[in-house]
């Protein structure tokens, strides 16, 4: 199938979502989305207006169509909290309860890449791979650690991440009356977080092996192969951090149902893991 790029808007910021390689950018920026939102935001917006029921989402993206619903729930308040996050008031996806969601805002498919948009990493002809060589071998003349600078962006995506899953903790625990539902309703949210992480590792693991095949002949080739490999390097760290971090919540939220912690107590706790893990 050819690939399609789905442009919305909101305001005066344009988002851009590359069905292909499940990119979510707005302007030249991409916005951090798990794979499994991902999925479900390319469903919705290629049927943008249309209510998408919950039992056809689920077996598209789930293959489960009897399953409950809250992990759907949590894909879309994902697909919100990112697009929200990456441009404050953003409100595209109407939810309608028991029945499913609609995608409300005007979707246009380009008819290629938007201009804005970064030049992908396997591109070997473009100007900007070119460049990108010669500051390679600028950055390496003067002596800059590419070591470093891959951990410093790994920290820095980590951080992001860690400030999330606590931001939704906090809202899980807000949402809930009682201990016994709060604890229950994070742990299927922690669950879930971790599946889409073991995914997340897989992909990156994938890429990652696929790179080492890859043309290194020319100059625009080698400046893709550097950047990949930092990309998918910083997409590994990401990855296994989260999956630590996420696997430590779990064991410590195990304590807590047992424990005498209470409900306001509970998600500082678990934002002080998930904080020391993706610090």
């Amino acid at each position: 199938m050819a690939n399609e790029y789905y442009s919305f808007r909101h305001e005066d910021s344009e988002f851009c979502y590359d069905s292909e390689n499940l990119r979510l950018m707005k302007g030249a920026t991409e916005i951090e989305l798990e794979k499994t939102p991902r999925e479900v935001l390319a469903h919705l917006l290629k049927n943008p207006g249309k209510l998408i029921r919950y039992e056809d989402l689920k077996a598209k993206i789930w293959q489960q169509p009897y399953m409950d619903n809250a992990s759907v729930y949590n894909a879309i308040n994902k697909i919100n909290k990112a697009l929200r996050d990456a441009q404050p008031g953003a409100d595209f996806i109407r939810t309608r309860k028991g029945e499913g969601v609609v995608f409300k805002a005007k979707v246009e498919v380009l008819p290629g890449p938007p201009p804005h948009g970064p030049p992908s990493p396997t591109d070997s002809n473009v100007d900007g791979a070119k460049s990108a060589a010669h500051h390679s071998r600028a950055s390496s003349e003067s002596g800059v650690d590419l070591g470093g600078a891959i951990k410093a962006a790994a920290e820095s995506r980590a951080s992001s991440i860690a400030d999330r899953l606590c931001a939704e903790i906090q809202e899980i625990v807000a949402a809930h009356r009682d201990r016994e539902s709060a604890i229950r309703s994070i742990r299927l949210h922690l669950e879930t977080e971790l599946e889409d992480t073991e995914e997340w590792l897989a992909s990156s693991r994938q890429g990652a092996e696929e790179q080492k095949t890859k043309k290194r002949d020319t100059q625009g080739e080698v400046a893709a192969f550097a950047f990949s490999n930092i990309f998918y390097a910083r997409e590994l760290a990401d990855a296994k951090r989260k999956k630590r971090a996420l696997s430590m919540m779990l064991g410590e939220l195990q304590s807590i149902s047992s424990g005498p912690l209470g409900s306001h107590e509970i998600a500082p706790e678990l934002s002080r893991l998930a904080r020391f893990y993706l610090r």
